[in-house]
C-alpha cells in the first residue's frame, strides 16, 4: 500500500506517525478516535473507535516543490549522506542529464565542476541551485521542471 503524506489518503495519525520512521522498521501504532476516523467513523470503522496499525516502512519517495508553484518538483532517488548542504560560492562536482518527458536526452554534461550559484548551467542555473542547497553529499534527485524554468 502507498500513499502520499499529508493528504487525506489514511487516517490523521499516518501522517503524522509514519515521518517517523526509517525504512525497514516496523512499528505499532494506536490512535485515538481524533487521530483515526472520529465520532463518525467510516465503512466498517463504527464511531469513536481506536485503532492499532502495525506498519513497515518498506520504501520512500521524497517530493519537494522547491519554489512552492509547482514549477520544479525535486524527487529522491538516493538518500545523502552527512548534514551539510552546499551553499552560494561551494564547488561541487556533479552529474547532470537533461531529459524529456519522453526520456529522450536533451543534454549529458556527464560528471563536471560547478560553482553553486554561478549561473553558468544557464537556464537550468535556477532550478539546479536550489535543488543542490537541499542535497547531502551522494545524493542522487530528478528534478521535474515547468517550462517555465
Amino acid at each position: 500500500f502507498s500513499f502520499t503524506i499529508g493528504q487525506t489518503m489514511v487516517v490523521h495519525g499516518w501522517n503524522v506517525a509514519v515521518p517517523t520512521m526509517k525504512i525497514g522498521e516496523v512499528a505499532r501504532f494506536k490512535f485515538s478516535p481524533d487521530w483515526a476516523y472520529g465520532d463518525e467513523g467510516k465503512d466498517q470503522i463504527p464511531p469513536k473507535a481506536t485503532l492499532t496499525y502495525e506498519i513497515t516502512l518498506v520504501s520512500f519517495q521524497s517530493k519537494d516543490d522547491l519554489f512552492q508553484d509547482g514549477g520544479v518538483i525535486k524527487t529522491q532517488k538516493k538518500e545523502g549522506l552527512g548534514w551539510k548542504t552546499p551553499k552560494t560560492g561551494s564547488e561541487l562536482k556533479i552529474k547532470l542529464k537533461a531529459s524529456n518527458k519522453d526520456g529522450s536526452v536533451i543534454e549529458d554534461k556527464g560528471s563536471i565542476e560547478y560553482e553553486h550559484g554561478s549561473g553558468t548551467l544557464g537556464c537550468l542555473s535556477k532550478a539546479v541551485d536550489e535543488a543542490l542547497t537541499t542535497m547531502k553529499r551522494g545524493e542522487i534527485a530528478i528534478l521535474e521542471c515547468s517550462k517555465d524554468y
